[in-house]
């Protein structure tokens, strides 16, 4: 599913409850008036979230795609041209 949702949309944020850098970027988006799909871990999501770790070797949340591109996490975005 989450695979699916990363092929299928331009702008993805994988974020957790209570995440404190998951709200900053999504308050950052809305200011910048950026439409994206979040998707929220939860357990089932497990294998899906330990091969994208993986791949890009990622150690925390959130989780930022943008054309199928991982780009990293929120000190990431606010150095991204948008």
């Amino acid at each position: 599913m989450i695979l699916k949702t990363i092929k299928e949309n331009i702008f993805v944020v994988i974020s957790k409850p209570q995440c404190y850098y998951c709200i900053l970027v999504k308050e950052l988006l809305r200011i910048k008036n950026i439409d994206y799909v979040e998707i929220i871990y939860n357990e089932n999501m497990t294998s899906d979230i330990e091969y994208l770790k993986s791949k890009y070797n990622i150690k925390s949340y959130p989780m930022i795609f943008i054309n199928k591109i991982y780009i990293g996490g929120y000190k990431e975005l606010i150095n991204y041209p948008l």
